[in-house]
């Protein structure tokens, strides 16, 4: 993940992007842009995005992607976690994330018809 935010200090989102697309499993790229001359609004939407981006890549990625929950505290809690992935996402990081964590929790994730839902 490191390698990422480096490629963002260096040549930008677009490339950090590609490589963070690449190392999630991301399949397809961005929505194509609307057919026509944008809008000020579409262009201060696009504006903001770019901020966006900017502050999560440079400030946030690296901190939530060492992140490593407490495996201890979470079986040792009352609540059951079940993890569950659509059968349409396998092989995609939201699904290793699942399963991975429904192992390190002792729960088996659940198979569900349909796609994970990003958000």
């Amino acid at each position: 993940m490191a390698e990422i935010v480096e490629t963002f200090r260096t040549a930008g989102i677009g490339p950090a992007m590609r490589k963070f697309m690449v190392h999630t499993r991301i399949r397809g790229g961005p929505p194509p842009p609307p057919p026509g001359e944008p809008t000020p609004e579409m262009r201060e939407a696009m504006a903001q995005f770019q901020r966006n981006m900017e502050f999560w890549l440079g400030r946030y990625f690296l901190a939530i992607a060492a992140y490593e929950p407490d495996f201890d505290a979470l079986k040792a809690g009352p609540t059951r976690i079940v993890p569950a992935v659509g059968d349409a996402s396998r092989g995609g990081a939201g699904t290793r994330g699942r399963v991975t964590t429904g192992s390190a929790a002792r729960n088996r994730s659940r198979r569900l018809p349909g796609r994970t839902r990003r958000l």
